[in-house]
């Protein structure tokens, strides 16, 4: 399912934030990375459900 694997990237991020904040790992590099990939993740399920409830609102207008 793709919200589950939005959610995971998304505790992952979260996870790794805290592990560099509290000095666990200093790999700015990877950190950067799932910061990123989470960030797309979220923007592309946006994406999605606006052009869902975009097709939802024009099929809704349509007088059958």
């Amino acid at each position: 399912d793709s919200l589950t694997t939005v959610n995971d990237m998304q505790s992952q991020k979260s996870a790794m934030i805290q592990s560099f904040a509290s000095g666990e790992t200093q790999n700015v590099h990877e950190l950067m990375i799932t910061m990123q990939k989470a960030g797309l993740a979220v923007n592309l399920t946006a994406a999605v459900r606006n052009k869902v409830l975009e097709a939802y609102r024009e099929l809704s207008k349509l007088q059958f």
